[in-house]
């Protein structure tokens, strides 16, 4: 089973094209966003809580597959994990290509993302 996954993780991976693209992430209940754009990732939580950003510490790509396909970026406090893969917000048809998974303190989020196309700004 495993290895059928990665057979699929690494066949669609093929498909990725620029390395260490921006992605902009978001999650519901509760609603937060998470940016990971150059070398920093910033978090905004809900409940009035202040937005954080911090310098990425390191990004570090899954063996084995293309760039920005799987991969882990650290900043001081947080831990994100992108994987490619369709993903559903869960209360909207929107379809992003991206899961993530990040850490701050004791909390574990799960969200989905998109890379950010800065030709469209």
């Amino acid at each position: 089973m495993l290895k059928k996954f990665i057979s699929l993780l690494v066949l669609t991976c093929s498909f990725a094209v620029v390395a260490g693209s921006d992605y902009a992430c978001i999650g519901t209940e509760p609603f937060w966003s998470l940016d990971i754009g150059g070398n920093k990732l910033s978090l905004s939580l809900p409940l009035g809580d202040s937005p954080m950003t911090e310098e990425v510490i390191s990004r570090v790509n899954a063996q084995n597959t293309a760039e920005d396909c799987a991969f882990v970026v650290k900043s001081e406090s947080i831990t994100a994990t992108v994987l490619t893969g369709q993903c559903s917000d869960g209360m909207s048809d929107k379809v992003y290509s991206n899961h993530l998974v990040f850490t701050i303190g004791d909390s574990a989020m799960y969200g989905c993302c998109d890379k950010v196309d800065h030709k469209l700004k």
